[in-house]
C-alpha cells in the first residue's frame, strides 16, 4: 500500500437531502470539543491528527479525497457567502500539523465566484519558497525527520507545527481560537504573542514571520545555542494568525529551486497537462504548482488564455478520471 484515501464530509443542521456527516469523528474534534462545522481550522487539524495516531505504519501518506463542511444552510465552497474566504484560510494553514495528510476540498464554487485560490497560492509558498529565494527556503518535509513541534502557545490561541531536530529547521501557524468564519470579528492580533518550542541543534537561524492572507514577511536572524526557543511575533504583523518558519542560515540544504523548462503539451486543453494521455491528480499536481508559483511554466493553462487560474481548475476537473 503506497497511500490511503478516505473521504469526510461535517454536517450539522444541513438542509434536507444535503451531504450527511460521514466523517468517523461525528462532527467535533474530540480532543477540543470544538465542532468543526463551525471551525474549519478544527475540522483541517483534528482528522489529520487522528488518522496520523491510528496510521499503523505511521508513514505513509492519507488522502482525504473528499472533504466537505455544511453548516445550517451554508455548504462551504459551494453556497456560503464568505467573500474574504475566512474559512477556506482556516482549513488551509492547519495543515502544517504532522498529521500528514492531503486534502481535496469538494466544493469549489465560492472557491471561484470569490477568487480564493490565491490564499492556497500563499500556502504553498510558505511551504515550498517563492521564486528569487537566494537561499533553499523549500522545507524538505519528506525527509523522515519532522516530527511535533510541541508547541507552547498563549492562552487562547490554537497551534500546529512541524521540526527537524536533525538538521535544524521548524515551522508552525497559529490562530486565536475566538477567530473563526462564523465569528470573523472575534479574537485579536497576534502582534507581541510568545510561543516556545525546543530541540533544534545550535546554529544561526533566520525567521520568518508571514502575513498569511498577503504573503508579506518580516524576517529577524536569531543566533540560538539550544534549549528553548522563544519567538515573539513583530509588532506590524496584526493579523489573528501567523505562521512561522525557522530556516537554517545557509537554507534547507544550500540549494536554490530550480526553475524548471516549459514542455510543450498539445492536449492541455482538456486538462492533461503532462500529456500521458490521462487526465488525472498529476495533471492537478502540475495546476497546483503552476497556480502557486512554485513551477514558472504554463502547462495547466488549459483555456489558452495566457494564465494558470481557477478557469484553468474547472477544466481539468470536468476532465479527470
Amino acid at each position: 500500500v503506497d497511500y490511503a484515501d478516505t473521504h469526510s464530509y461535517v454536517n450539522v443542521g444541513g438542509p434536507s437531502g444535503s451531504q450527511g456527516t460521514t466523517s468517523w469523528l461525528g462532527t467535533s474534534d474530540p480532543i477540543t470539543g470544538i465542532s468543526m462545522a463551525t471551525d474549519s481550522a478544527i475540522y483541517s487539524s483534528a482528522h489529520s491528527l487522528d488518522a496520523k495516531a491510528h496510521n499503523a505504519g505511521n508513514n505513509k501518506p492519507i488522502i482525504m479525497g473528499e472533504a466537505g463542511i455544511i453548516n445550517g444552510n451554508s455548504t462551504l465552497g459551494d453556497t456560503d457567502t464568505d467573500v474574504k474566504g475566512v474559512w477556506w484560510h482556516q482549513f488551509l494553514w492547519p495543515q502544517v500539523n504532522p498529521g500528514g495528510m492531503y486534502f481535496i476540498y469538494w466544493w469549489n464554487n465560492t472557491l471561484n465566484t470569490h477568487s480564493l485560490y490565491s490564499l492556497a497560492r500563499i500556502y504553498r509558498q510558505f511551504m515550498e519558497g517563492k521564486t528569487g529565494d537566494n537561499i533553499n527556503k523549500r522545507i524538505p518535509i519528506n525527509n523522515g525527520k519532522y516530527a511535533d513541534i510541541a508547541l507552547t502557545s498563549p492562552t487562547g490561541i490554537l497551534g500546529w507545527g512541524q521540526k527537524d531536530v536533525t538538521n535544524g529547521g521548524a515551522f508552525f501557524w497559529a490562530y486565536d481560537k475566538n477567530y473563526t468564519y462564523v465569528n470573523p470579528a472575534g479574537g485579536a492580533s497576534m502582534a507581541g504573542k510568545q510561543f516556545l518550542f525546543s530541540g533544534l541543534p545550535a546554529n544561526n537561524y533566520t525567521i520568518e514571520y508571514w502575513d498569511t492572507w498577503t504573503g508579506n514577511v518580516v524576517s529577524e536572524s536569531k543566533i540560538y545555542s539550544g534549549g528553548n526557543m522563544i519567538v515573539t511575533i513583530p509588532a506590524n504583523i496584526t493579523n489573528k494568525d501567523v505562521a512561522v518558519k525557522v530556516i537554517p542560515q545557509n537554507g534547507f540544504g544550500g540549494v536554490i529551486i530550480p526553475t524548471q523548462t516549459p514542455v510543450p503539451c498539445p492536449q492541455k486543453y482538456i486538462g492533461d497537462a503532462n500529456c500521458d494521455g490521462i487526465v488525472n491528480l498529476l495533471d492537478f499536481e502540475t495546476w497546483r504548482k503552476e497556480l502557486t508559483g512554485i513551477l514558472a511554466t504554463k502547462s495547466a493553462d488549459f483555456n489558452v488564455d495566457n494564465s494558470v487560474n481557477s478557469q484553468d481548475y474547472s477544466v481539468w476537473k470536468q476532465n479527470q478520471k
